[in-house]
């Protein structure tokens, strides 16, 4: 039996010897109920622990009072727990009644109230509201500062969070200088080794990458995988999740099959010490279904994401966030391999959930609603709708602004109606587009060489024969040199290349 379920277990056989000789409302018994919903909330059962937790609340305010301070601390984990549940709305409106009261029971700067409030921008955080969490966290990371010291594990934790939040909103600079105080702190007051050390070096590998030292970023997760082994052992969830940041590591620097390898290893390890259905397992199997789908493998890699998604459906419901994500993975399986009918089920089926659970600014619904017209695109059911890709692309660019990846994909579908309707407003699009691809992207990647051949294709049905010409021949040429002669799409720019300059 792994760590998180025997320590369920054990909790439950004390709670049930102290209602025994204690009765159910003594202070003693409440708070080994309120360790037991603790103990499921760390073992991933995220529902258990909400139950509880409410019968907690509601036994401590009857027993102890509203304000007392186990009470406000029940009512603080019955809050993260609706947040580890993916329930955003719920914990934000629970986090800031929590907060107040705190404030108003202990005091603003009383280290109790300053963790409600790092709860609360955690909350925000996940719902999308991201500028909102910065906010709230850099307000959080001064009174810290000032009230518990640099090295006090809240501080480090919103310093932590704070780089996370600047990292989401394309800041690189800010999250990695804040990534390098967190972790200064932590070491300071905790040492190489501890969690929240290894923890905040994880992130630290994410500013790493952003800022393109790819060397750092590798380096860095073997360093943080070797003091795992080191401090708990090959098997302890830390050092799994170590062993997973250097999969990832890998494969955000093209070692794709050393990232599969590790990413196995690690699999079978969290599936015996957590179980099949613990999130960090399921984050493993859907790296690894990641991988396989960089290389091309996608028969495995669509088997693997549908088993997250099942997983996560019946653990946490159809519409969870995470569930809402690994069903917008299975759809994204489907259109690499050209399962038109699927993709398309699975997207109609997905973009009203996205909607209404996460809203039509989400990352997630952006991205659903982006390959849901490229799908109909494909299926011939798009030339027309033009209204819904200019829509797509206000919501990108309201949401995640002008040079997000989502959002140069909404504009190369608008790009794509407009050339259907033969409107010229396609060519501009079109060039916007290939800058944000070898931007995002470089200028090699195969989305950077598909964009130019559609540039090229648009110059050619405006007339602009020269240019079109021009740029097929370069794009040819390094299609070639990075795909090969044979690639299909060097075949299509072959193609086009050939039929532009037949009289």
């Amino acid at each position: 039996m792994n760590g998180a379920r025997s320590s369920v277990a054990l909790c439950r056989r004390a709670l049930a010897d102290l209602e025994r000789t204690l009765g159910p409302d003594h202070p003693d018994t409440l708070t080994c109920r309120h360790d037991l919903a603790e103990a499921h909330r760390t073992a991933g059962q995220a529902d258990k622990a909400i139950t509880l937790y409410e019968q907690v609340v509601a036994d401590r305010e009857r027993v102890l009072g509203a304000d007392h301070p186990d009470t406000l601390d029940s009512r603080h984990n019955l809050a993260s727990a609706h947040w580890a549940a993916g329930e955003a709305v719920k914990s934000i409106a629970l986090s800031e009644q929590v907060v107040a009261d705190r404030e108003r029971v202990l005091g603003a700067d009383h280290p109790d109230t300053l963790a409600s409030r790092h709860n609360l921008a955690e909350s925000y955080r996940t719902a999308g509201e991201t500028h909102k969490a910065i906010t709230l966290h850099e307000r959080l990371v001064a009174d810290c500062e000032r009230a518990l010291g640099t090295d006090h594990f809240t501080t480090v934790t919103s310093l932590k969070n704070l780089a996370e939040a600047y990292q989401a909103t394309g800041e690189p600079d800010k999250a990695l200088a804040t990534s390098e105080k967190a972790l200064a702190g932590c070491e300071q007051a905790f040492g190489n080794d501890h969690p929240a050390t290894l923890a905040i070096r994880r992130g630290l590998v994410d500013a790493y990458w952003a800022k393109g030292q790819v060397d750092k970023t590798v380096a860095l997760c073997e360093q943080m995988m070797a003091g795992c082994e080191r401090a708990f052992g090959p098997d302890h969830p830390i050092t799994l999740a170590s062993r997973h940041g250097l999969a990832q590591a890998y494969q955000l620097t093209g070692r794709m099959r050393e990232a599969v390898a590790l990413y196995k290893r690690t699999l079978a390890r969290r599936r015996k010490t957590l179980g099949f259905d613990h999130p960090d397992t399921l984050a493993t199997c859907r790296g690894l279904a990641s991988a396989y789908e960089a290389l091309r493998w996608m028969r495995p890699a669509l088997s693997h994401y549908v088993h997250v998604e099942r997983r996560q459906a019946a653990a946490l419901g159809s519409t969870h966030p995470d569930t809402l994500a690994g069903r917008a993975d299975v759809m994204r399986s489907f259109i690499l391999m050209r399962k038109v009918k699927p993709a398309m089920r699975v997207g109609e089926n997905l973009l009203p959930d996205c909607e209404r659970v996460l809203g039509s600014d989400h990352l997630i619904t952006l991205t659903v609603r982006n390959s849901l017209i490229n799908v109909y695109r494909v299926a011939g059911k798009i030339e027309g709708d033009v209204g819904l890709c200019e829509q797509a692309l206000i919501a990108c660019e309201r949401a995640l602004g002008t040079d997000h990846l989502a959002t140069n994909n909404a504009r190369q579908n608008l790009a794509h109606a407009y050339q259907a309707n033969e409107r010229p407003e396609a060519v501009e699009l079109y060039e916007r587009a290939v800058a944000g691809c070898e931007q995002g992207f470089g200028p090699d990647h195969l989305d950077t060489l598909i964009s130019r051949l559609n540039l090229a294709n648009s110059y050619q049905t405006t007339g602009r024969t020269r240019q079109a010409v021009e740029l097929y021949e370069r794009t040819l040429a390094d299609c070639e040199r990075v795909l090969g002669a044979r690639h299909r799409i060097t075949r299509v720019a072959r193609a086009s290349l050939g039929k532009i300059r037949t009289p």
